[in-house]
């Protein structure tokens, strides 16, 4: 029990503190029979998985998730069965923000971002499918949903006609991974700041409080917010449905005037239209690293990066 009161009370002072300040004057929260948890306007629902100490990790993102809900789907509506994604991967990924925040170096973060993959790419694995089960779903569900071929995030409940975790899975897991990717993008790659994400959030639900938004009203936030023209990305990740696969090569190169690296990254099952973003991250001899990107539109990158004073001794590509 101590458990999830520190999830809870932690959740609405970190969102209060980078979104918007709480807007209800209080919050009940209630154990109710079912597999379901629910948010609503100054009121949590949790079943009773929820209040379990195994997989904290998974448990810990459930019950911010229903927390995060006083902010996106109360706060701040969605206009049709399209825009539900605003609400549910909006929770979704505040609770995984939640569990950086509550464990430093990111370790379960990641570990968490690794399970929604392999949910989603490679049928699962043991451990991850708690998030399965609180909507009531077998591992069964899992394998034999096909996410390559269900449809884009953007259709919502209309999802699943085949398999019903599907729309979960893409809904929840890949919405909550398309905004993970939107925030490496507004990253400032020399702090790591990720001060533009929040505000991009901060933005949105002030402009929105008390309203329902459409998508299109979120993406030309994010326009105003990033300072170039974002539709590509949604059109990619939100309204498509193509799932890249990239192979990355890396050649460390002495000159004359220092070191130099030539980096390739080749992309396959995409058009020639495909814009992509990689993080790289760069680590030298003298134990400085330095964070870039590369951002290119087709199925193939090759760029000389240098010169460096200091030897580069690895380079991790999509970090």
């Amino acid at each position: 029990m101590r458990s999830v009161n520190r999830d809870l009370v932690s959740s609405l002072y970190l969102f209060s503190q980078n979104i918007l300040p709480y807007q209800y004057q209080q919050i009940s929260i209630v154990e109710a029979a079912g597999i379901e948890s629910q948010g609503f306007p100054g009121f949590v629902k949790l079943s009773g998985l929820a209040f379990r100490e195994q997989s904290a990790g998974v448990l810990t993102t459930l019950r911010s998730h229903e927390v995060a809900h006083q902010w996106w789907g109360n706060l701040v509506g969605w206009r049709s069965y399209r825009d539900q994604w605003l609400s549910e991967s909006f929770a979704e990924y505040m609770g995984a923000m939640y569990l950086a925040y509550l464990t430093p170096g990111e370790k379960h973060f990641q570990q968490l971002l690794t399970a929604w993959r392999d949910n989603l790419l490679e049928g699962g694995n043991i451990g991850v499918s708690l998030g399965l089960k609180r909507f009531g779903y077998s591992k069964n569900a899992l394998r034999n949903s096909d996410i390559e071929s269900a449809g884009p995030i953007y259709l919502g409940v209309r999802l699943g006609q085949k398999e019903s975790a599907e729309y979960y899975l893409l809904v929840y897991e890949k919405g909550a991974y398309l905004l993970h990717t939107l925030r490496n993008y507004l990253r400032d790659d020399a702090t790591g700041s990720d001060a533009k994400f929040w505000l991009l959030l901060k933005n949105y639900a002030t402009r929105f409080a008390g309203k329902d938004p459409a998508t299109r009203d979120f993406i030309d936030i994010t326009t105003a917010c990033a300072g170039e023209q974002m539709d590509w990305f949604f059109e990619q990740w939100l309204l498509g449905q193509d799932i890249p696969r990239y192979q990355y090569a890396h050649e460390i190169r002495a000159t004359d005037d220092g070191f130099r690296l030539f980096v390739r990254i080749a992309v396959e099952d995409v058009d020639e239209t495909f814009r992509s973003f990689v993080p790289l991250r760069i680590e030298f001899a003298d134990k400085t690293a330095v964070r870039t990107r590369a951002v290119f539109t087709g199925r193939l990158f090759e760029q000389e990066l240098g010169p460096f004073a200091s030897q580069p001794v690895s380079v991790d590509f999509n970090c």
